[in-house]
């Protein structure tokens, strides 16, 4: 089943970074980022029927002043109270669809593609690597390199990019914390879409994952990559709301 650990894991290791900072409270935890690069959110929100009214707002009073993120993340087994105060704020912004992979189901879906996937083990391709994700997936807005780097250098996270008449045009990232291995930035540089490329990538992060003995996979799903992750195994776990917090108090 699908619990959002490893997720969490990613969090608390970015957040022990050097500039960067993961706090856990009482009733919830965030992640800070320099330049509010991704991932600057708070998460792990709960808080009981007598507080919840009084909590939020003190979250979106902190959030407008920049003492929080501004976006809070759900989860797919949600506080009832907690989303439904959010609710009716109607501060929704957005969602992802919770992933989920258990690595005894036979591997399905992958197609011959015309790439060639490589992990990442050289600067050359962690700097196309980056690249991708800088321009394709990010558009632009703040990155932290460092924490690309760090993940290159931790051990049991793995970089994969896919190849095409030598340019790059597709990567994924396969973390993995115990027994739980997570994928994430799954991006293909946009004139390669519709040819399978990102399934292809994520495939050989599911691969890794299964060869190093992890009992289930996670992932975090847009709507359009929702279909393509279920084409590969995945199932669905459930809905991961993402509310807005700035501004919405003045």
């Amino acid at each position: 089943m699908y619990t959002q650990y490893n997720l969490e894991s990613l969090f608390t290791f970015i957040g022990n970074l050097k500039g960067q900072s993961c706090i856990h409270t009482q009733n919830y935890s965030y992640i800070i980022t320099p330049e509010n690069a991704w991932p600057n959110l708070i998460f792990n929100v709960d808080f009981t029927t007598a507080e919840f009214d009084d909590g939020i707002e003190t979250l979106i009073q902190l959030a407008n002043n920049n003492q929080l993120p501004a976006t809070i993340m759900g989860s797919p087994i949600p506080n009832i109270l907690t989303h439904k105060k959010l609710e009716s704020l109607n501060v929704r912004s957005g969602e992802w669809h919770a992933m989920y992979y258990d690595t005894k189901w036979p591997l399905s879906g992958i197609q011959t593609t015309d790439i060639s996937i490589h992990e990442v083990d050289d600067k050359e391709h962690l700097h196309h690597w980056y690249t991708i994700i800088f321009e394709v997936l990010m558009q632009g807005l703040p990155t932290n390199r460092a924490i690309i780097e760090a993940l290159y250098r931790r051990e049991n996270c793995y970089l994969f990019i896919g190849i095409k008449d030598h340019k790059p045009v597709a990567t994924s990232l396969l973390f993995i914390e115990d027994n739980s291995g997570g994928i994430y930035y799954v991006v293909t540089e946009e004139t390669s879409r519709n040819k399978g490329y990102g399934k292809a990538l994520t495939h050989a992060a599911m691969r890794k994952a299964k060869e190093l003995g992890c009992t289930h996979i996670e992932l975090q799903a847009t709507n359009s990559g929702k279909p393509i992750y279920q084409k590969l195994g995945f199932v669905e776990a459930g809905n991961i709301p993402l509310y807005k917090l700035k501004n919405q108090s003045s």
